[in-house]
């Protein structure tokens, strides 16, 4: 996930309302398939 992607998105939003990894992966246009971590770097 893009570090800037995710910066504009929580700057763009009012501070009243939650950016959540679902919002973000919308805007990633991938259908989530770069959230979560079960393939992360890393993992043994």
């Amino acid at each position: 996930m893009d570090p800037l992607i995710v910066a504009e998105k929580i700057a763009i939003t009012d501070r009243n309302n939650i950016v959540t990894a679902r919002d973000i992966s919308k805007e990633l246009g991938d259908q989530g398939k770069r959230v979560g971590g079960r393939f992360a770097k890393g993992k043994k």
